[in-house]
């Protein structure tokens, strides 16, 4: 039952992957490799990154100026990415 959780949830997860733009891969690396992250205010390309994550599903304000991955299976799933 586990195996079929993880593959469903990998699957997903590369889908959902595969929808975003090479800058919001580049974010969401970022955001999933470090925890949540302060975003300052005069970053206006990185606002409007994380805006289209957070309406993506993909990202949730966890407080203001702090960002983090949807669920912390994704954020796992990003890293492994970032290590092959």
């Amino acid at each position: 039952m586990a195996s079929i959780a993880s593959h469903l949830a990998e699957a997903r997860f590369a889908a959902a992957w595969a929808r975003c733009t090479p800058a919001e891969r580049e974010l969401l690396m970022s955001l999933a490799t470090s925890g949540q992250r302060p975003v300052g205010y005069g970053e206006q390309s990185r606002g409007t990154l994380l805006a289209r994550l957070v309406k993506k599903g993909l990202v949730e304000r966890q407080a203001r100026g702090l960002y983090a991955p949807y669920h912390s299976l994704f954020a796992a799933f990003v890293q492994g990415l970032a290590t092959s």
